[in-house]
């Protein structure tokens, strides 16, 4: 546990701490989903392990991604419960696997990052452009909410795990794309007096302004890394 807090910086400190506090008094206040404030704090833990390259943002994600899944579910986002249970979920053991595999010799807890040839970037992308229209029709067939935003939502989650899968730093543009219809799937139940998953909506906010400082920190330690082992 103490190996998992090492070497944070005070802008990552500051980030989680505001995070999980806002969340929780918020939470608490509208008197939130339990198991959206449980959700919410073990989403913005795995967001920031996860900018800092570490292993063990796994371990919170895949739990997170559960509890996320069923509150997704009781407020008929097919999309998310399909995405993130069906298809997420599978992806981040292997993630795990392969995170695990690729721990720098010396520091366990963090990934060595992969550098991806541009036919390993553009397959994964093309298919999912083709798969689109399929996804469009399913989540139709199941009266998703917000159809085209639920669609465009299940193609960039989709392809930030599957980079993220591949310690690529690339999975951190398809989570800022990814992030802006998750926002919006908690906002619009606001405007209609429904406030038990604000957890949610804060921990998505937190999980954009991480995921513009992680892509900018894995560039930064993906160079470190190079210049290491050169």
């Amino acid at each position: 546990m103490k190996k998992l807090f090492e070497g944070w910086t005070p802008f990552e400190i500051v980030l989680f701490l505001s995070g999980q506090i806002v969340t929780f008094v918020i939470g608490i206040i509208n008197r939130s989903n339990p198991f959206a404030l449980i959700a919410g704090a073990l989403n913005i833990c795995n967001a920031i392990l996860s900018a800092k390259g570490r292993v063990a943002n796994y371990y919170f994600g895949i739990i997170g991604n559960l509890i996320y899944s069923i509150i997704s579910f009781q407020n008929r986002y097919y999309s998310e419960v399909i995405t993130n249970f069906l298809i997420v979920m599978p992806i981040s053991f292997y993630g795990l696997y392969n995170w695990i595999k690729r721990r720098r010799e010396g520091r366990e807890e963090e990934v060595k990052i992969a550098t991806l040839t541009t036919k390993e970037i553009l397959i994964p992308i093309l298919s999912q452009v083709v798969l689109s229209v399929p996804y469009y029709y399913m989540l139709k067939y199941f009266n998703t909410d917000m159809l085209v935003i639920s669609t465009f939502s299940m193609i960039a989650t989709i392809l930030a795990f599957y980079f993220m899968a591949k310690a690529s730093e690339i999975f951190y543009v398809f989570f800022i794309l990814s992030a802006v219809p998750k926002i919006a799937f908690w906002i619009v139940p606001l405007f209609h007096g429904d406030t038990r998953n604000i957890p949610l909506l804060i921990s998505n906010i937190v999980y954009l302004v991480n995921d513009i400082y992680g892509l900018y920190n894995w560039l930064k330690m993906k160079k470190e890394q190079k210049e290491t082992n050169a």
